[in-house]
């Protein structure tokens, strides 16, 4: 098999894991909001559609980290310090 076709063959996956990530709608906003790489010219909507979809990924972050966190303090493992706890 071509190294040609094998690139080929494992690039596609790799884009379609890429776009489940944060870090790809922030390269693609900022190639919107200054017309580089694939795009030709200033893109404000699509810019604006890739801010919001960075800013959702932020807020499913931060409500995952909340409810991992209270999943934690109020189920503690029986190796956990008793530090953790509430002090009031």
């Amino acid at each position: 098999m071509p190294q040609e076709t094998l690139t080929v063959m494992l690039l596609g996956p790799k884009i379609m894991v890429g776009k489940l990530l944060p870090g790809w709608w922030l390269c693609t906003s900022i190639d919107n909001a200054f017309g580089l790489g694939a795009v030709t010219r200033v893109d404000y909507g699509a810019w604006a559609s890739s801010i919001g979809l960075v800013a959702l990924f932020g807020v499913a972050f931060i409500c995952l980290g909340l409810a991992l966190g209270r999943i934690r303090r109020t189920r503690p493992s029986p190796s956990s310090p008793s530090a953790t706890q509430s002090a009031g």
